[in-house]
């Protein structure tokens, strides 16, 4: 499960700038595509947790997807001391790339 995990966050790491650089871009289209089959196969394998659960609560004014961002660090910070691997597993998954908020912008 973990490493479905890491392959799905590699893929949005690396092609997600590519699609908002260039929307066209179908290759970084697929990517992302791929990247979300693997998040929710990661879900199947292992389960669910409560940035994703709580999430649905919340859909009444934001998107599922945005609501799982802004619910993702509190989680984090609740369950750090109790699943330590995941969480460093997780960071070193994204500090291969240094991702900058900038980057995501709509401009």
């Amino acid at each position: 499960m973990q490493a479905v995990a890491r392959e799905g966050i590699r893929l949005v790491s690396e092609y997600l700038p590519r699609v908002m650089r260039n929307p066209s871009d179908n290759k970084a289209h697929e990517a992302i595509g791929l990247a979300m089959d693997l998040g929710g196969y990661a879900i199947m394998l292992g389960g669910t947790n409560g940035t994703h659960l709580t999430s649905f609560s919340l859909i009444d004014g934001l998107s599922h997807g945005r609501t799982c961002a802004i619910m993702h660090p509190c989680y984090t910070v609740l369950f750090r001391a109790c699943d330590s691997r995941t969480v460093k597993s997780r960071r070193r998954a994204f500090q291969t790339r240094r991702i900058q908020s900038n980057e995501y912008s709509a401009t």
